[in-house]
């Protein structure tokens, strides 16, 4: 089937992105706090002896963390 005959019937919500500075960086840094123990729990993992692939769903999950809760709940 080719992409024209495709019918998306769900629709993206536009993003309302935080616009208040301080509660942004409130936020960034609770990422940034989230995002680092994502990255010990890795460094425990592999000081226990499990291989250690850096693979794309490891980053995602990262950037995830870093940009979580930076738009505004409905």
């Amino acid at each position: 089937m080719s992409d024209e005959n495709r019918v998306r019937h769900s629709k993206a919500e536009n993003a309302r992105i935080v616009s208040d500075d301080i509660q942004k960086a409130k936020l960034e840094a609770s990422n940034a706090l989230k995002q680092t123990e994502q990255v010990r729990q890795l460094i425990l993992q592999v000081v226990d002896g499990r291989p250690f692939k850096l693979r794309p769903s490891t980053l995602l999950g990262l950037n995830r963390s870093a940009i979580g809760h930076l738009e505004k709940l409905p």
